[in-house]
């Protein structure tokens, strides 16, 4: 395969590519460098280039600058794009240990059924783990609300992203035991017929 009838586009796209690049740095200070802008600016390089070439233009400085200025809102279309990328990537990115703060605080005693209140610290908290096979997630909200139905320890923990948090032991003891009758009093014969006596009088 002869590759050297595509050496002129080749060139082309490499001396719009270098072009571009001279035009932003030489017109962007050291300290007002964006990463995402110059990609982008690069980006849009290559479409000027094609309309350059299919309108027989020459690929100069000149020509690129003008074109460049011409395309400029493609330029920020390309920054919006690389925005959102970003954003996904760091949604999907693996967490530290300190991506992840939460409490879990109960609201009476641990006995079953016990209500637990979680609270996300940092607020990037994803999806809960209860640790009983029960799941939710924070619809906007930072505090969710879980009962303990059985007794057992629970390891709860937090996701964001892909990263989960070290497990929370919530401990539940068994259910609440009933509490217990009052004592009936026994009362004597005599307190029995003084009863029956106030009764028979009306008192």
């Amino acid at each position: 395969m002869d590759l050297t009838i595509y050496m002129p586009y080749i060139y082309a796209i490499l001396a719009g590519l270098i072009y571009a690049a001279f035009g932003y740095l030489s017109k962007t200070a050291e300290a007002d460098f964006d990463a995402k802008k110059f990609v982008s600016t690069l980006a849009t390089s290559l479409v000027v280039v094609v309309v350059l070439l299919q309108a027989g233009q020459a690929i100069t400085q000149a020509s690129m600058d003008a074109q460049m200025a011409a395309y400029f809102m493609l330029t920020v279309v390309f920054q919006k794009v690389l925005d959102w990328m970003f954003r996904k990537a760091q949604t999907l990115s693996l967490g530290t240990s300190q991506d992840i703060k939460f409490t879990a605080k109960l609201t009476s005693t641990n006995a079953a059924p016990a209500e637990v209140i979680f609270t996300d610290v940092i607020g990037n908290i994803q999806k809960w783990d209860f640790g009983d096979g029960w799941m939710a997630t924070p619809d906007g909200q930072r505090e969710v609300k879980h009962i303990y139905t059985r007794p057992g320890t629970w390891n709860a923990a937090a996701i964001a992203g892909l990263y989960r948090s070290p497990a929370v032991a919530i401990v539940i003891t068994g259910t609440t035991p009933p509490v217990p009758p009052a004592p009936v009093t026994k009362k004597s014969w005599l307190e029995l017929l003084v009863a029956w006596i106030m009764k028979l009088f009306g008192k």
